[in-house]
């Protein structure tokens, strides 16, 4: 399979949300070579939420869901699939980068995006207060789950037949 991620080689990353295959960005914030991604497991009840720090963070760069689907893809055919957080060891992305300084190609793949980083110190993880029961205002997107979320996606599709008329339907 050919695509930007072909020449990858990966090994694991292991953080505390190595695991998860449905963890969303709640934040994403840039400033003064530290790059700061609060992270959500928006399915549990209590939702649980952390915080990576990219100290002496040299670049980044946030691809949507049509680059993540092409790396699952990727991974998954090549045998390296190993969790939802990962170190690319053969970085074309960061080479002339890598010449100036010593730096790693950290990957975070969410729902939504592929957060790729390329800093020159170790992240730094920490755990946040759970975002509780009331829905989160600051994702990116809402997710429902075809066998788990049966009433929500049933409720959207009638809001969306709603919002439109029968000859737009047809």
């Amino acid at each position: 399979m050919r695509g930007p991620y072909s020449r990858w080689s990966i090994s694991r990353w292991d953080t505390p949300v190595s695991n998860f295959d449905r963890i969303l960005v709640v934040s994403l914030r840039d400033r003064d070579q530290r790059l700061v991604v609060d992270v959500e497991a928006s399915w549990e009840p209590s939702r649980p939420r952390w915080r990576v720090t990219f100290s002496k963070c040299q670049a980044y760069r946030n691809a949507d869901e049509l680059h993540l689907t092409a790396l699952w893809g990727w991974l998954d055919s090549s045998g390296q699939r190993c969790g939802s957080t990962f170190v690319v060891e053969n970085s074309s992305w960061i080479k002339e980068l890598v010449e100036l300084q010593p730096l790693r190609h950290y990957v975070l793949a969410t729902l939504d995006d592929v957060i790729e980083v390329a800093c020159e110190t170790e992240p730094v993880w920490e755990t946040l207060e759970p975002a509780g029961a009331e829905p989160s205002l600051d994702a990116a997107s809402r997710h429902l789950w075809v066998g788990e979320d049966t009433a929500g996606i049933n409720g959207l599709i009638d809001e969306m037949r709603r919002g439109h008329s029968q000859s737009d339907l047809d």
